[in-house]
């Protein structure tokens, strides 16, 4: 498949508030990509990945400027799942191998190139996948574990065994650590050497999400106290010291709001899009209590993307409607900007994603046609 990638600059277009003017600084589009796979952004903020249709992937600087554009057709893999940094240099993408077994890439950045690849007989999983410092981090589906991958040569350096699957990972981002949701049990590793640190099992949950909020010191883990998923009573969350495991709170938050979790400088933000009428609900993240909540338009299909941390400190950021960009401050709920998308660029499909410095910024992919997908940029938040 032959991928066209054109890059273009934008006009002006206002925010609800009269007072700011959110601009379209640049958009990129992408003929021949029947839908959006993953959009990611290098820890330094200086190149953009983009995955459309399940084989191909485009790499941007921060400016829009085109770098490159590789189908993988010929490794005879699909990207799967999320692309996660180790560092600004490499970034990983799972594709599958043979079954349900996954195979992780290592992408140059600067060029698309597949630097190296690493199987792990357990079948390394997308949705306990994460990355730091020169280290990605992925549990396994099948032979279930935690493994350590290394960012520059693709070497497994260490590898935990369970008798249970690996649900979620995240990392500490004030200690060497990373944090595992284990079947019903919670632990954190050192990021080294794989040992233990410590351990929390027979939880009342299956965890099915990890976040870590650098502002409080706590680590966040929730899950459904019905694991299949068919008979949702409510989320149970516990609050961890990440130092030694021991509880700071637990919270069961109804009605069950098990879509997304994200910490935001001191405020847990929840969004439950399994209803007509999506849901974003926020908490203390230090205490649990309930701080706001905002109820999106009714719609007849999931139309509220996932909440993503915002452009500047303290917001966070998301779609309604799949036409309209919404910043909100995530302390109290106040709806801060409201852009409306052009629609000439179609709809909204993927999670904006913020960058911060060297300027804030969010980037958006939206769908214009079954063959066209954008890539849209937009500063002055």
């Amino acid at each position: 498949m032959v991928v066209t990638f054109v890059a273009c600059l934008l006009i002006v277009w206002c925010a609800a508030d009269s007072s700011a003017k959110v601009t379209a600084v640049w958009a990129a589009n992408a003929s021949d990509f029947e839908t959006t796979q993953a959009l990611a952004v290098s820890p330094d903020g200086k190149h953009f990945i983009f995955g459309g249709d399940s084989n191909s992937a485009v790499g941007l600087t921060a400016t829009g400027v085109w770098l490159w554009n590789d189908s993988y057709v010929d490794v005879q893999a699909e990207i799967e799942g999320p692309f996660v940094f180790a560092n600004s240099d490499v970034v990983g993408a799972l594709a599958p191998n043979s079954g349900t077994a996954q195979t992780l890439w290592g992408i140059d950045v600067t060029n698309g190139n597949i630097t190296w690849s690493t199987f792990d007989d357990g079948s390394l999983d997308q949705t306990a996948f994460t990355g730091i410092d020169g280290a990605f981090y992925s549990g396994c589906v099948s032979a279930t574990g935690l493994v350590r991958v290394e960012a520059a040569t693709g070497k497994i350096t260490w590898k935990v065994s369970y008798s249970d699957f690996v649900n979620a990972v995240e990392v500490d981002r004030r200690r060497p650590n990373v944090f595992a949701a284990i079947g019903a049990s919670a632990a954190s590793y050192t990021r080294q050497t794989g040992a233990r640190i410590w351990r929390n099992q027979n939880l009342p949950i299956q965890p099915w999400s990890i976040v870590y909020d650098n502002t409080t010191d706590l680590v966040f883990y929730s899950g459904s106290n019905d694991p299949t998923g068919t008979q949702l009573e409510y989320t149970t969350v516990f609050a961890y010291h990440p130092q030694n495991g021991k509880v700071a709170w637990v919270k069961n938050i109804t009605p069950a709001q098990n879509a997304t979790l994200l910490a935001v400088e001191g405020t847990l933000v929840f969004t439950d899009s399994s209803t007509d009428t999506p849901t974003i609900s926020a908490y203390d993240a230090l205490t649990g209590a309930s701080l706001w909540s905002y109820q999106a338009a009714p719609v007849t299909s999931n139309s509220l993307a996932a909440v993503g941390p915002g452009p500047i400190s303290g917001t966070v950021v998301f779609s309604e409607t799949l036409q309209e960009l919404v910043l909100v401050n995530a302390s109290t709920g106040k709806v801060l900007q409201n852009v409306s998308f052009p629609m000439d660029y179609g709809q909204i499909n993927s999670q904006p994603v913020a960058v911060r410095s060297p300027s804030p910024m969010v980037l958006v992919a939206s769908q214009s046609d079954s063959e066209h997908i954008w890539v849209t940029a937009w500063a002055g938040w």
